[in-house]
């Protein structure tokens, strides 16, 4: 049996999976000094990455390719920020935890309405931010129900500035990932160990980059119950972090007909005809789905479902603000609905939206494509997607204005982008 050597990536990448399970061991429900620990450990290995690869590959850190590296992936803000934090964990002072929770109110649809703030310095129990929270809420005029969100900021005592320690840390660690696999291509290490702990490092960081969901809650408040019900909300992610891929890996071909999906209409109908057939067999209740086309080629999908609407209004404000960027080239999203008669308005008006939903005559999907320079919406009744000729009829009816004001804020988010 002989004695395996490692590659030249193997301890980096072994310091990476420390931090990376450092920081998977965080979470809002510990105690401030458990958390404490498990960031101080965290800056701690994440810092020693570069320590220990210098040490392993040839020239140290005069080496040219890792030179090269550093400068091209350690000069964001974000990086230098890392450094700092380090420094500080190890030769000053521990972070000092202050949690700062961003409350996010909806109006009618999805527009946020506003936002309040209040923090929790003494590590209070969870029955007791409940408690704020509804005080909080309550003050707020409503007559029926208020939907909202609730994001749990990290933030250091020491350095207010740094709004969200876990945003960063999440940029930090993609970033981190891009440079050891830059490193690792460019020495081309594929011994056995660094196979097997990149796997893992695979695994953990699936985890790791999409954990936001553990920061933010959505709720309901019936106003006239007085009562607050949280979310419970599925997530599907593709790939680490949801990474995107690239449209041209889509089968973009259905029957006879190959569709080309950097035109927006042609990726609309193509989108429609992959869900529509699913209600054809008989399913039920699918996960409502943005589709967000790049303007690079790539895609990302989100599907997603949650016993509560605030869900949904903050995953449209999310995406409004990746539209905000500049880099998306169009938003279809599909989702179920509800048909009242008109006749009922007044009567369920004043109705909670559980109580709303057992007086809706029918239901429907709808599909509708936002970008700058094109709209196009869709309804189907999905009780008649058998019948014949109907669906085609439908696609013949494709409408270029939108059903509603539910995607009013990635519309603006668009104008925006247009004007600019």
């Amino acid at each position: 049996m002989h004695e395996e050597t490692s590659g030249l990536m193997f301890t980096a990448y072994q310091k990476f999976f420390s931090a990376l399970n450092c920081i998977n061991q965080f979470r809002t429900e510990n105690n401030s000094f458990m958390n404490v620990s498990y960031l101080d450990s965290f800056f701690s290995e994440f810092r020693n990455i570069t320590f220990v690869m210098q040490k392993s590959i040839p020239g140290g850190a005069d080496n040219p390719i890792y030179k090269e590296k550093k400068e091209l992936y350690f000069s964001s803000e974000t990086m230098k920020w890392f450094i700092q934090k380090r420094d500080q964990v190890i030769h000053k002072y521990p972070v000092s935890l202050l949690r700062l929770f961003q409350i996010e109110v909806y109006g009618p649809s999805s527009h946020l309405r506003k936002e309040k703030y209040f923090y929790d310095d003494e590590d209070c129990p969870k029955e007791d931010i409940q408690k704020a929270l509804i005080r909080i809420i309550s003050s707020i005029e409503q007559e029926v129900e208020i939907n909202f969100s609730v994001r749990h900021l990290i933030v250091d005592k020491h350095s207010l500035q740094d709004m969200d320690m876990m945003r960063l840390i999440r940029q930090g660690i993609s970033t981190m990932w891009e440079f050891l696999k830059s490193m690792q291509n460019a020495f081309n290490d594929n011994s056995k160990p660094f196979q097997l702990i990149e796997k893992e490092i695979t695994n953990l960081l699936q985890i790791v980059l999409s954990n936001e969901i553990l920061f933010v809650s959505d709720y309901l408040y019936l106003v006239s119950e007085k009562k607050l019900i949280p979310a419970s909300i599925g997530l599907v992610s593709f790939g680490v972090n949801n990474e995107k891929q690239k449209l041209s890996n889509l089968n973009c071909k259905v029957q006879n007909y190959t569709f080309n999906l950097e035109d927006n209409i042609e990726l609309f109908k193509w989108f429609v005809y992959q869900n529509i057939p699913l209600y054809g067999i008989g399913l039920k209740d699918l996960m409502s789905t943005f589709f967000i086309s790049f303007k690079d080629g790539t895609f990302v999908l989100k599907p997603f479902s949650s016993s509560v609407r605030a869900s949904t209004y903050r995953l449209i404000n999310e995406v409004a603000s990746l539209v905000e960027k500049g880099d998306v080239k169009a938003v279809v999203f599909m989702w179920e609905a509800y048909v009242y008669e008109f006749s009922d308005y007044d009567k369920i008006a004043g109705m909670a939206y559980e109580e709303r939903k057992k007086q809706a005559k029918t239901d429907v999907v709808i599909f509708e494509l936002l970008s700058e320079s094109d709209v196009f919406s869709l309804t189907i009744d999905p009780s008649r997607i058998n019948e014949s000729g109907y669906f085609q009829a439908s696609l013949d009816g494709i409408s270029f204005e939108t059903t509603g004001p539910l995607l009013e804020p990635i519309s603006i988010a668009f104008q925006k982008n247009e004007r600019n």
